[in-house]
């Protein structure tokens, strides 16, 4: 029985198999078409059907069993074949269908009629049973075409015809199959028109009268005419036309319109050409419009008009107008002029008279006496003129030459003063007019003039003296020629008389008597020679002597320049000063320049060490002053304690100084404190610039003296008090100051390389003394807000640590440049409100390192009764929290740095004052960095950190991660865009690459992935949420999860996809959204470990030891986002 039921049950499981086999094959579609309601029959994939002529549309219908097919509807069909297509898609294949409607064709009668008639390029339509149309006469041939609405008709009888004029008839003939239809063209040709389009004289048309005659006027200066004529008609041709000559009267022409011989119009064309018009339109004299009287024009001029301009114009264009023009030499009284009107050979003569009136002109031209104009003076009709002698030649030029004059008395001799007489002038018309001549005799003055063999050497000025004065000239040579009176040889002569020679008396002058004193004199002074000196030079104990002429410089003055030259220290030239004395060892400058007289000179050579002094502001606000030791430090007292030592001012006043035009002026003081009892000024002329000036201070007496460049003594005073390392100098330009003949100590060299190696600066120094260049780096703006500020030191070695003494330079030496740097953002008050944080005011202050370290320098305070700065350890009030805050009195340490220093591990705020030193500690309770705050707001502050420049690499050590400033405190973390798989890669331990810390490489990465809203109850692997998360050495998988929610939900972990139970399920308060929980998997000892945000732990056992398997599960109902870093 038990094997029957075996039985039994293999069969129930192979019928259900078969079943279920059969099951898993596919269906295959059933296609049904139908056209107008009828199914087709499928021939492939075609379905055809023919239809009736009368149906104009197709219904198609397709339905299919298995799957959807498109392309049914309501087509209209024309005769013929119309194919429609069918698309069928079913089991995941799409399979094109056509359906071929054939309609078929409408039997149609035999057709023999005409679809179009054409008579050349018109178009005839049947009227009252035939085609007609009208041609133009000069149509005689013509085409006929036809064309029969059946294609398979004919037509006969088209073609080209000739026609005759008035009607011609064609006849064609349509013939389709046996039927055959007639149809009548009839074709009227016109008769020719003879008629004329236009007749033109010249360019004037012309129309007939009534009776069919052209008439036309024309003037009479046209000679001949041009007759032009159109016929209406191109076929026709016009006879008569052309060029006509014209005789006074009418004149008649025939115009003949021709189409042949036999078909011809005559026209009459009658011109009449008027008579000639002689009469004149217009005749002026000047301007002036004469009016005729009997053919006779009439004209009166005044006497002063002797020509006239005639001007006549003929009413005829044509004709021409003879006798005008200008008339001169009009004689007084009657002047008759004829004018000639002509045209052709018809004339007509005209009279014109012009009366000149006679003169009344009775003025005089000019007078002019010896030659010269005298001066009229219109008012009182006096005519003036000065003589220098007792006659005069007077001549008188009357305006007319009809005119006539006479004297009141005849001009004689003349008195000295003045002299009238009285002029009357008589015109031509008898009437007359008198005038005053008034001569004034004024006896002249004549010049005495120097002349010398030598420009220049006389040094009489000219003069002048009047006519008869005995003149004594004595002879004055300028002091260049003084040397010569006993050489003189001199002449003179008076105006253009011969010379006469003088011997001078003891005063070097002569006489020129009365009789002679008529006119200019000349003296001609020769023999005269410039003066020469003798320049005697000592020098070493030699004499040496120059002749030198006056005024020249001498030859022999210049010095050979002393070359020798001492290694002196940076910024100071050491130097020769050699001159010319005018005493041995004396002040005074000898100018061998324009030399006036003879001179010794003695040669003084002075060394001098010179340093370039800037303008410089007075220390302390104007009341201490650089001494002349901090000016130059080879300036020192003498054995007596006397202080010797020069300045030199290169330009006028650079400081904005009130000063004289074209001066400047320097200050001696005698301690570096001001004190009106140690103060002398001194003038400095501008052609004293860039020359030396030397000051002398003698201890003996306090008494300061000023020696000018040339040697002179510009000012002296005696002062309160003065020591040699107190004098100073107070200057308003760049300036020099020199040490003479001072000891020159030992030097050292300092020589400052940078980073590189590549040197930055050479320094000399006394042996002995400390070093003083300072190497400044210029600050970098950086977007805006911060500054970045470079400080260097001094290094034994390249790229070394340890720092040079430069205080105390024994030998040469040479050091390395060490940068440091710092960023700094400024913050005016309330930019920086209470309890801000820390790591909001700076961002290059670091968050991750173990000890963050930043820089506070208050500028200024609205707060004026306590101004401090607190560092606070909480973002909100409590007094345990200020018990561990750390504060400073800033307002006695405005503008200095002072560092605050926050210990991570220790948990510890440091403030330090600005001298270094600790000012406090406090350790901090509930320590968190993220809520150290600052107390600020009422100040003007700088923040700072320091940093320096750093290239981070992968671990590779090839691929630059970031490049740029970074904290010193370290902590750089370096964080990666998310890549194309939403890995975002951060590196936050780093090593030295190349054994610098400007270069370091990644030690570790870790890389975190965030996977958004997995799917409810569905498994989600490492190897989904982050690939990176791998077993260490020892077996063991760190790695951190964190949720983002935003209402409670829950977790759990699986050992696989597969598995059926879970590791672990953890409920997520909202508190813990965003929070990272750790989890340690132990794949050697099989443990889990997971440590909680609250720091809590939990453990659990395990089996798999695939990492990258182990799955999460979302629970609860609400979405999160989960992320997860390896570690």
């Amino acid at each position: 029985m038990k094997r029957y039921k075996l039985i039994a049950v293999l069969l129930v499981v192979a019928l259900v198999a078969t079943i279920l086999a059969a099951c898993a094959v596919t269906e295959q579609p059933q296609l049904t078409v139908k056209v107008n309601g009828k199914e087709v029959k499928a021939n492939g994939t075609v379905y055809a059907v023919e239809l009736d002529s009368d149906v104009t549309k197709a219904v198609i219908e397709a339905t299919t069993t298995v799957g959807e097919i498109k392309g049914s509807g309501t087509f209209d069909i024309k005769e013929g074949v119309n194919e429609f297509v069918l698309t069928l898609k079913a089991n995941d294949t799409e399979t094109k269908y056509t359906v071929k409607v054939t309609r078929k064709a409408v039997e149609k009668p035999v057709d023999v009629t005409l679809a179009e008639v054409k008579v050349g390029e018109a178009t005839l339509v049947l009227s009252e049973g035939k085609y007609a149309t009208t041609v133009d006469y000069e149509v005689n041939k013509i085409a006929v075409t036809a064309k029969a609405t059946d294609s398979a008709a004919t037509v006969e009888g088209a073609g080209e015809k000739s026609l005759n004029v008035g009607k011609n008839e064609v006849t064609l003939t349509v013939k389709n199959g046996t039927e055959t239809q007639n149809y009548t063209v009839e074709i009227t040709r016109e008769a020719a028109v003879l008629t004329l389009a236009e007749v033109k004289i010249g360019e004037t048309a012309i129309t007939a009268d009534d009776n069919g005659v052209y008439n036309h006027t024309v003037a009479n200066n046209v000679s001949s005419v041009t007759i032009a004529a159109t016929a209406t008609k191109s076929y026709a041709t016009v006879e008569g036309a052309g060029e006509k000559t014209l005789n006074i009267g009418e004149n008649t022409f025939t115009l003949t319109v021709k189409v042949d011989d036999n078909t011809k119009q005559q026209y009459t064309v009658k011109v009449v050409r008027e008579a000639a018009d002689l009469t004149l339109k217009e005749v002026k004299i000047g301007d002036e419009v004469l009016t005729a009287q009997d053919r006779t024009y009439t004209c009166n001029v005044a006497n002063e008009v002797t020509q006239v301009t005639i001007s006549a114009v003929a009413n005829n264009t044509a004709a021409t107008v003879d006798g005008v023009g200008t008339k001169e030499n009009l004689a007084v009284g009657e002047n008759r002029f004829e004018v000639t009107v002509s045209v052709g050979e018809e004339q007509a003569k005209y009279t014109i008279i012009v009366n000149r009136a006679k003169s009344s002109v009775k003025t005089i031209a000019k007078i002019t006496v010896d030659g010269v104009d005298a001066t009229y003076d219109q008012a009182a009709k006096t005519y003036t003129a000065t003589v220098g002698k007792f006659t005069a030649k007077v001549d008188i030029a009357l305006t007319s030459s009809v005119s006539s004059y006479q004297t009141d008395e005849p001009i004689g001799t003349l008195a000295e003063g003045e002299n009238q007489f009285v002029i009357t002038v008589t015109a031509e018309d008898g009437t007359t007019e008198t005038y005053s001549l008034l001569l004034n005799v004024v006896l002249p003055m004549f010049n005495v003039s120097y002349g010398g063999n030598i420009e220049g050497a006389v040094a009489n000025e000219d003069y002048t003296y009047k006519y008869g004065d005995k003149q004594v000239i004595n002879i004055v040579l300028a002091a260049p020629y003084t040397q010569s009176y006993q050489k003189l040889a001199v002449t003179y002569k008076v105006g253009d008389g011969e010379a006469k020679s003088v011997t001078l008396d003891d005063n070097y002058g002569f006489e020129v008597s009365a009789a002679e004193a008529i006119g200019n004199i000349a003296v001609d002074v020769k023999g005269i020679e410039i003066n020469t000196y003798t320049i005697t030079y000592h020098r070493g104990g030699e004499t040496t002597t120059e002749k030198v002429e006056y005024g020249k410089d001498a030859q022999n003055a210049a010095i050979t320049p002393n070359t020798e030259t001492k290694e002196v220290l940076d910024g100071y030239t050491y130097m020769h000063d050699e001159k010319w004395v005018t005493q041995d060892g004396g002040m005074i400058v000898a100018s061998l320049t324009n030399i006036t007289a003879d001179a010794d000179v003695y040669y003084k050579d002075e060394v001098l060490v010179r340093s370039e002094v800037a303008y410089y502001a007075p220390m302390g606000g104007a009341v201490t002053y650089y001494t002349i030791k901090q000016m130059n430090s080879y300036v020192a007292g003498l054995e007596n304690g006397d202080v010797v030592f020069k300045v030199l001012i290169k330009s006028v006043a650079t400081d904005g100084s009130s000063e004289e035009e074209g001066k400047t002026s320097f200050v001696i003081y005698g301690t570096a404190v001001w004190n009106p009892a140690n103060e002398m000024g001194v003038s400095v002329m501008a052609s004293e610039l860039n020359k030396w000036f030397m000051v002398k201070a003698s201890a003996s007496d306090k008494k300061v003296t000023v020696y000018r460049p040339d040697g002179t003594v510009a000012t002296e005073k005696t002062f309160e008090a003065y020591a040699a390392d107190t004098i100073s100098l107070a200057i308003h330009a760049d300036a020099a100051v020199a040490a003479i003949n001072p000891v020159l100590p030992e030097l050292c060299t300092v020589t400052y390389l940078d980073e590189t190696g590549g040197q930055l600066h050479v320094e000399k120094i006394i042996k002995g003394t400390a070093a003083s260049y300072v190497y400044e780096k210029d600050a970098i703006d950086l977007d805006g807000e911060y500054k970045q500020v470079f400080t260097s030191k001094w290094l034994t070695e390249k790229n070394g640590t340890d720092i040079a003494d430069l205080s105390n330079v024994q030998s040469n030496v040479t050091v390395y440049l060490g940068l440091n740097s710092y960023v700094y953002k400024h913050y005016e008050p309330t930019e920086c409100p209470d309890y801000t944080k820390v790591l909001a005011t700076n961002k290059y202050i670091s968050s991750n390192a173990e000890v963050v370290r930043f820089k506070i320098r208050v500028l200024s305070s609205t707060n004026t009764e306590y101004p401090s700065v607190v560092v606070y350890p909480s973002t909100l009030w409590s007094d345990a929290a200020y018990a561990e805050a750390v504060s400073l009195y800033v307002g006695d340490i405005f503008g200095q740095w002072f560092t605050v220093e926050i210990n991570q591990t220790n948990k510890t705020l440091t403030l330090y004052k600005p001298d270094g030193t600790v000012k406090e500690t406090k350790t901090v309770t509930d320590f968190a960095l993220s809520n150290i705050t600052l107390w600020m707001n009422s100040h003007s502050f700088d923040i700072a950190a320091d940093v320096e420049n750093v290239e981070f690499y992968d671990t590779d050590k090839t691929t630059l991660l970031y490049s740029g400033l970074v904290s010193t405190d370290g902590g750089f973390v370096y964080t990666s865009a998310t890549d194309s798989e939403g890995y975002t890669k951060t590196v936050d331990t780093w090593l030295p690459l190349d054994g610098t810390a400007s270069k370091m490489y990644a030690a570790k990465a870790t890389y975190s992935k965030t996977t958004t809203n997995p799917k409810l109850y569905n498994f989600v692997t490492l190897s989904e949420l982050n690939k990176y998360v791998v077993a260490n050495e020892n077996g063991v998988a760190m790695f951190k999860v964190k949720f983002t929610f935003s209402e409670w939900t829950s977790f759990k972990l699986f050992e696989t996809k597969q598995s059926t139970t879970e590791t672990m399920q953890i409920g997520l308060d909202v508190g813990w959204s965003g929070m990272w929980f750790t989890f340690e998997l132990d794949t050697t000892n099989k443990t889990l470990k997971m440590t909680q945000p609250d720091g809590t732990n939990k453990a659990y056992d395990i089996t798999s030891t695939d990492v990258l398997g182990y799955a999460f599960m979302r629970v609860g109902e609400k979405t999160f986002d989960i992320e997860v870093e390896n570690l």
